[in-house]
């Protein structure tokens, strides 16, 4: 998901900005809905001064952002109202045995609280990545991670725009599912998120999308594909909007048509249209792009809620397809799709992207 930065700094008085920061937990839906919590896990112990140790247990570190532990952390801090603070360098990637995790929980005021509202990245060296996926476009100015089919010439080139949480490296399941259709993938990195430097913002994500994407068409050509999950759907309506020329086909996993929405949607008591400062609005990016288009929705999302991709999809035409996992949530849709659906929910932006590249017209 997108980032939500509230800014406070003209509110009349600081008790009032204080109390008024103190109740905007808009977000914290979003805490909650980072992973489907394993109840097996460890319980987190305290060490003193606000941190917190818990055991990682390799044998359900799974890719590290959904594990157990982790999982059990953001929820132990969601159930004080708070967010998880990691403190080591090594957030959300999968640890070793007898290893542990130490974290703090934040909450209104404290430091770190205001800029980890919605972003939730985890760093990571470059020798921390999977060896398997190569630094793109280099390792000394990192934007990505990239697969090339192995058995054969790809015959497009996709750019996955991955959700809040995590880094690209977590992103591993796209590349295994879209090599097998043929594609050359590119997990795309934020600033700020794994080894790259930088911090995240709206402005700051859509402009490095930007760049990524025209990057990937100077050098792959077209077909070119761009994938989005949750806050990566809205990083890549927006930069693909910009690049419509190079762009030859548009996939958004669980979107959301506004971002206010999904804030009103878990926090309806709060004013959040005035809060937010970043919008995020898919539906006004959207409004005049002409690019082949697939919506997918989870049936179940209960983070970004079903009603708002459809709502996204009524606005950009009956034409482009929405395609519902059924019986789905917002973090585990990916498990229950398989080839064949990737196969035909792609179908129709491959076919536009090779029309495209043969200069046929739409």
């Amino acid at each position: 998901m997108m980032p939500i930065d509230f800014s406070l700094a003209r509110r009349p008085a600081a008790a009032s900005r204080a109390a008024l920061l103190a109740a905007v937990v808009t977000t914290a839906a979003v805490l909650a809905a980072c992973a489907t919590y394993n109840v097996g896990a460890a319980e987190p112990i305290a060490i003193g001064d606000g941190v917190y140790t818990i055991a990682v247990d390799p044998r359900n570190s799974g890719d590290g952002l959904h594990s157990g532990s982790y999982q059990r952390a953001i929820r132990f801090c969601f159930e004080q109202g708070k967010q998880l603070l990691r403190l080591d360098s090594r957030a959300g990637t999968a640890q070793q045995a007898g290893t542990s995790m130490q974290f703090r929980c934040v909450g209104p005021g404290e430091p770190g609280w205001q800029d980890r509202l919605l972003y939730f990245p985890a760093k990571a060296s470059l020798s921390e990545l999977p060896a398997d996926l190569q630094p793109w476009p280099a390792p000394t100015e990192l934007r990505g991670l990239l697969a090339e089919p192995a058995d054969r010439a790809a015959v497009a080139t996709a750019i996955v725009f991955h959700g809040n949480a995590g880094h690209a490296g977590h992103r591993r399941p796209y590349a295994e599912a879209l090599h097998r259709l043929g594609l050359r993938v590119l997990l795309a990195e934020y600033p700020g998120y794994g080894p790259r430097s930088g911090a995240p913002g709206q402005e700051i994500l859509v402009d490095d999308a930007t760049q990524t994407i025209a990057q990937a068409a100077a050098r792959y050509g077209q077909p070119l594909l761009v994938i989005g999950e949750s806050l990566g759907a809205a990083v890549a309506a927006a930069a693909s909007a910009r690049m419509a020329a190079t762009t030859t086909g548009l996939l958004l996993i669980t979107p959301w048509d506004k971002l206010e929405n999904v804030a009103s949607h878990h926090y309806p008591w709060l004013p959040v249209r005035w809060l937010l400062r970043d919008r995020y609005d898919t539906v006004e990016n959207l409004r005049h792009a002409t690019l082949p288009l697939v919506i997918v929705i989870a049936e179940h999302d209960e983070v970004v809620p079903a009603r708002l991709g459809r709502a996204l999809h009524a606005t950009v035409g009956a034409a482009n397809p929405l395609v519902v996992v059924p019986n789905a949530g917002h973090n585990d849709w990916l498990a229950r799709v398989d080839d064949r659906w990737w196969q035909a929910t792609l179908a129709p932006l491959l076919r536009a992207g090779v029309d495209h590249a043969a200069g046929r017209p739409k």
